[in-house]
């Protein structure tokens, strides 16, 4: 039986609220949904029109804008129907990783010099992400200076540890204001020393990431130390990075090694995401 609402047959309905609802913009990427290929089902039941979208995540900060954006195409094209909105993430497969396969996004936040502020823009990083409701880790990796642990108020801390099925044991990072955080500070005595050399020092490095159970999170953040040296190369060469911050101050000093640091990202084929300027008010 060919179902007729409002002088249109059912498909011509179902075409119509596809073309309309592809044309929303994700105002987190700057794309159409048809772009984006979000659209995943449209169903025309009776008086029922249902829509099932799947979203590039993080989809926390965009998704009342887009629902609503579905509902006003569905009620100017429909006025008269019931409309259900199904918007979920689409799922990230990741088989490029042989670790943190539960992270979506890997953000390196780096410097060509220390006393630039560096950890206090990954921390405030990861705030400002965690207060748009993205579930965030941060993994402290300066070795020799981490700052982390004070950052966020936990300097006499440690990490926990857990058992996972396989047998294996993990740590568990603190948390503390929902954002999960790791670091050497956690595994050190408060005024202890690491008087490491460059193996070490990467190896230390890559236990923080392949022995701890991060779980699902949208953003880890990466604090590097500073510089181009081992534990930049290591965290570049073993997991695919989604993009890199540098952080300066306006000093040429300053100024000349973060080149240094942009073009060591660049040689590894990793997008910087931008630069932040700290302290140019001075």
């Amino acid at each position: 039986m060919k179902i007729v609402i409002k002088g249109i047959s059912r498909m011509e309905l179902k075409d119509k609220v596809i073309e309309q609802l592809g044309n929303i913009i994700d105002p987190d990427l700057g794309k159409s949904l048809a772009e984006l290929k979000a659209i995943e089902k449209v169903n025309v039941e009776g008086s029922v029109i249902q829509v099932t979208c799947k979203l590039v995540p993080p989809i926390n900060w965009v998704y009342s804008d887009i629902k609503e954006k579905i509902a006003a195409v569905l009620s100017d094209l429909a006025p008269d129907n019931t409309h259900e909105i199904f918007i979920s993430p689409t799922k990230i497969d990741r088989p490029d990783r042989a670790f943190l396969k539960g992270v979506d996004n890997i953000i390196a936040v780096a410097s060509g010099k220390g006393g630039v502020g560096k950890s206090a823009t990954a921390a405030n990083l990861a705030a400002a992400l965690s207060l748009k409701g993205a579930k965030v880790g941060i993994l402290d990796g300066d070795v020799y200076g981490p700052s982390q642990p004070t950052m966020f108020g936990l300097a006499d801390d440690q990490l926990g540890a857990i058992q996972a099925p396989d047998g294996k044991t993990y740590a568990v990072p603190n948390e503390k204001y929902g954002i999960k955080i790791a670091s050497m500070g956690f595994l050190m005595k408060k005024n202890e020393a690491a008087v490491l050399r460059g193996p070490m020092l990467a190896g230390y490095f890559s236990m923080l990431f392949e022995q701890v159970e991060w779980g699902d999170l949208d953003f880890l953040i990466f604090d590097l130390p500073p510089g181009t040296g081992d534990i930049q190369l290591t965290l570049t060469q073993k997991i695919p990075l989604t993009g890199a911050v540098v952080v300066t101050t306006p000093q040429e000093i300053a100024l000349v090694d973060v080149r240094r640091a942009i073009a060591m990202f660049r040689k590894v084929n990793v997008d910087v995401i931008g630069i932040v300027e700290n302290m140019s008010y001075f």
